[in-house]
C-alpha cells in the first residue's frame, strides 16, 4: 500500500520535523518467532498491556509512552563549566525508564528500575562526555 502523509505525530515530536508518514499495514511474523510470553505484555507495570501482533495496539502504547515524555521537561541541574555532573529531573528519569520499559516489553524482557548508584555514575560520564564532545569508555585523566 502507498505511504500516507500524516501530521498525527508531529505535535508529540517537535514541531519542525516535517510530515510524518502513516506506515501501512505490518509484515506477518514467522510462526515459531515470536512466543506466547511476548505476544501479551503480561510482565508490564503499565495499567494497559497491549498485544505486539497488533499494529494498532503497539502504535497506542508507544504514543501514550510518547505522550508521557513530553509532559515532563528535560531539566538538567549540572554544567559543564564548574565540572558538576548533577542530575535530570525525577519525572524526566521515571517517563525515560517507562519508554525503555515499553520496548523491553515488545521484546518479552522484564522492566528495568532506577538504581541510584548507578546513574550518578553514568551522569559523571555524561558530564565527560559532554564536556569534551569525546564518546569514550576510557576517558583521559584529565576529564
Amino acid at each position: 500500500p502507498p505511504l500516507v502523509e500524516s501530521t498525527e505525530l508531529r505535535p508529540l515530536i517537535t514541531p519542525d520535523v516535517g510530515p510524518m508518514v502513516e506506515l501501512g499495514e505490518a509484515p506477518p511474523i514467522p510462526s515459531g518467532l515470536l512466543g506466547e510470553p511476548h505476544r501479551t505484555s503480561t510482565r508490564s507495570t503499565r495499567a494497559t498491556s497491549f498485544d505486539v501482533t497488533i499494529r494498532a495496539d503497539v502504535k497506542s502504547a508507544y504514543l501514550r509512552s510518547q505522550a508521557e515524555l513530553a509532559a515532563v521537561s528535560a531539566v538538567w541541574t549540572g554544567a559543564t563549566a564548574n565540572c558538576a555532573a548533577g542530575d535530570v529531573a525525577a519525572d524526566w528519569r521515571a517517563a525515560t525508564i517507562g519508554r525503555i520499559n515499553l520496548y523491553r516489553e515488545m521484546c518479552g524482557l522484564d522492566n528495568v528500575t532506577n538504581e541510584p548508584t548507578m546513574s550518578a555514575d553514568t551522569q559523571q560520564g555524561a558530564l565527560i562526555i559532554s564536556a569534551t564532545t569525546v564518546l569514550t569508555h576510557t576517558p583521559a585523566a584529565n576529564s
